[in-house]
């Protein structure tokens, strides 16, 4: 199916390869060999620089002392980019696994840039739409201007915004840039992709987190994504809140990180997602009230 020779791989004695389930962006494969399991990420018909952003928040995790799959190696092969990292056995989350969970969060969000300042090293490319990651000292520009905005026109393009839709966004725009003003956010580290399909639980229940896509910006983000999809137990949400407390008015502000997430999956995967984006609007939309607008 793939032009890619696996015996090429920087790994001695390969015995067996099984394809794993994953996203839509990325091939998963366990590699079995004689003394060691491994995890490899395969991105056909790209070059080795593929896996850049996320080796670096791998590895930016890593010096933060958040638990991670260790790095093995990277690289390209029969014109396929690849990631080679430790394989995780997958266990079960016991009852103290998600307050560890919140724990390891909290403290990856106290982890400020040193010079205030949002954004990574390294663009976003979800291997349909890319995002810069440009160093600002604005969140809403950062957030809104440089991710939503565009998201909103790839959207449009896609025939899957009407121009009632984009009249709609435009009023949330208003809502999110005023909110966030006034909220003044920290340059938090963020996981960038924190939903429960990024999480392992070894099997002594520790949580490992997966696939991160890291920027500094607003630590809502991530919480937001937490209660986008599918939501952690709340003793996820306690135990981060022991730690580190949410600022008043989240509750309002995180509406905007959920429908960033939903407008993610409308653009890449279709109308299924339709209904959660414009549902989630309206949410904000009366959260904030019409007045707030033009306040």
């Amino acid at each position: 199916m793939y032009n890619f020779d696996y015996s090429k791989l920087p790994i001695k004695n390969i015995q067996k390869i099984f394809p794993i389930a994953g996203g839509y962006v990325n091939l998963s494969f366990s590699v079995d060999a004689s003394n060691k399991k491994y995890f490899l990420k395969l991105q056909p018909n790209t070059k080795s620089n593929f896996f850049d952003y996320e080796l670096s928040s791998l590895k930016e995790l890593t010096d933060k002392n958040i638990p991670v799959p260790q790095i093995i190696n990277k690289g390209e092969l029969d014109n396929n980019s690849f990631l080679l990292l430790e394989f995780i056995e997958n266990g079960h989350a016991y009852p103290e696994s998600y307050r560890k969970l919140g724990k390891i969060v909290a403290n990856m969000h106290k982890n400020i840039n040193s010079l205030n300042l949002f954004g990574f090293s390294h663009n976003f490319n979800g291997g349909t739409i890319e995002f810069t990651n440009k160093w600002t000292s604005s969140w809403g520009d950062l957030f809104i201007k440089s991710r939503m905005d565009k998201l909103c026109s790839e959207i449009y393009k896609k025939r899957l915004f009407s121009i009632s839709d984009l009249l709609l966004y435009e009023d949330i725009r208003k809502i999110m840039l005023k909110s966030l003003y006034y909220h003044q956010s920290s340059p938090s580290l963020l996981h960038g992709d924190l939903w429960k399909g990024n999480i392992l639980f070894q099997k002594n229940g520790d949580p490992i987190l997966c696939d991160p896509v890291c920027l500094y910006g607003d630590r809502e983000f991530d919480i937001g994504y937490t209660l986008a999809l599918e939501k952690f137990p709340l003793d996820f949400y306690q135990e981060y809140n022991n730690i580190y407390p949410l600022c008043v008015g989240y509750e309002k502000r995180i509406e905007f990180y959920k429908l960033y997430v939903f407008m993610i999956h409308l653009f890449a995967i279709g109308t299924d997602f339709y209904d959660k984006v414009k549902d989630t609007m309206y949410n904000i939309l009366n959260n904030y009230g019409v007045d707030f607008i033009k306040g």
